[in-house]
């Protein structure tokens, strides 16, 4: 999630990615919980596609000011994926599905740190 949310950051430019002593801004938080689902089965009862749902909460301080100026307590993002049924893809997958939702909640958390205040 960290690393989705500083590419989101430094891919915008709208505010510049540096280390904690140096920031204006801090974005902090943590991940709620990371759910997997089966949904679909195939003829052999394996699991063939998945759901995949993190939960994360988070916030910006202001540094100067020591105060919240945006927090969001539950953002979640949903992604499903397919699988060949073999354990090791499943971990791939489940692994690529997991980035794609961290990246969308990057965006999220970008987009409203601009727009929810």
């Amino acid at each position: 999630m960290v690393n989705s949310l500083v590419n989101e950051f430094s891919r915008s430019k709208r505010l510049k990615v540096v280390g904690e002593k140096d920031a204006d801004l801090i974005i902090s938080g943590a991940v709620l919980n990371v759910s997997t689902n089966s949904i679909s089965y195939g003829g052999d009862d394996r699991a063939y596609e998945y759901r995949v749902r993190v939960k994360i909460e988070v916030e910006a301080r202001d540094v100067r000011q020591d105060v919240v100026i945006w927090q969001n307590n539950s953002m979640s993002e949903v992604e499903e994926y397919h699988t060949s049924g073999v354990p090791n893809d499943v971990q791939i997958q489940k692994r690529m599905a997991i980035q794609k939702v961290c990246k969308v909640l990057a965006e999220n958390v970008h987009d409203r740190l601009f727009t929810d205040f």
